[in-house]
């Protein structure tokens, strides 16, 4: 019976040898998998432990970071780096207090690139035991937002210094922008029409002005040179002269809203008039030339 015992006991500990066996195996087989993503990846990963030491890192971070494999244990305090951030340290130390990540866009000093750093805490279950900092390089991403922002400049020193009239209006005809031009019209200040109608400030100009800012809404095609007139406020005694034209836009919200393009043709409507009496006398000259 005892020796039966024992061969039952040593079935039931081959059993749970060879389980433990696969396990380690599977353990081993993960280990090198995360190993070799480590060392192929082209995003630099540095995990530190609460104390900010080293605990491993992928070959990428050395491009930000002097870190070399004997590093393994010391603190990151103790080596330098290329980036443009003085206070790496207490960026580092607040996500191992808070536990909160954070993250920032910084300049490699050395070689000019960008990336984007972040700092995680390294979570086992529920507890922090230590920080994980990743950099990501940008710099095409950075390329294409400087190109963006160059751009955006400069549409915006044009919008502000043309000597014709722009706004754009969402669903409801409310001024979203306008530029200084088209606000002298009115006399109100550019501040003064965001988030206002046309029809608040000339109630004369937006009657014929919204059902063409309606219909480009409703169809989402363009309307070119509508010409309009009438007085403003600044000038109330003189009839002026404007000719319009009007384009859907997609706004951020992917409504429908309209631009507008508004130039002043006063003085030119003035030099036909005055000029019509000598163009008439001329067209009479020429039919009587024509049928003596």
């Amino acid at each position: 019976s005892t020796n039966e015992e024992r061969q039952s006991v040593n079935e039931e500990l081959y059993t749970v040898n060879a389980e433990y066996q696969s396990k380690i195996q599977e353990l081993t087989q993960l280990n090198n998998d995360i190993d070799n993503l480590l060392r192929s990846t082209d995003i630099g990963v540095v995990f530190l432990d609460e104390q900010l030491n080293i605990r491993k890192f992928t070959p990428a971070a050395t491009r930000t970071i002097n870190i070399k494999p004997a590093d393994i244990g010391r603190p990151l305090t103790d080596l330098t780096n290329s980036l443009s951030l003085p206070n790496l340290v207490d960026v580092l130390q607040r996500v191992v207090q808070t536990e909160e990540s954070y993250e920032q866009e910084i300049e490699i000093e050395a070689t000019g690139d960008y990336v984007l750093m972040r700092v995680h805490p390294y979570l086992q279950g529920e507890q922090s035991s230590g920080i994980v900092l990743t950099f990501v390089q940008i710099n095409e991403l950075r390329q294409v937002q400087d190109q963006l922002q160059q751009a955006n400049r400069i549409l915006e020193n044009l919008y502000q210094a043309s000597p014709v009239g722009l706004s754009l209006f969402d669903a409801d005809l409310k001024f979203i922008r306008i530029n200084p031009a088209l606000a002298t019209i009115d006399g109100a200040s550019v501040e003064e029409h965001l988030g206002q109608t046309f029809q608040q400030f000339v109630p004369g100009l937006a009657d014929q002005i919204e059902p063409i800012l309606r219909q480009v809404i409703d169809t989402g095609e363009p309307v070119f040179n509508v010409e309009i007139r009438g007085t403003t406020p600044a000038t109330p005694n003189i009839e002026r002269h404007w000719i319009t034209s009007y384009y859907p836009v997609v706004l951020t919200n992917n409504k429908r809203g309209v631009g507008s393009v508004i130039a002043e043709v006063t003085a030119q409507k003035q030099t036909e008039q005055e000029l019509r009496p000598g163009y008439e006398a001329l067209e009479e000259a020429i039919a009587i030339a024509q049928t003596a």
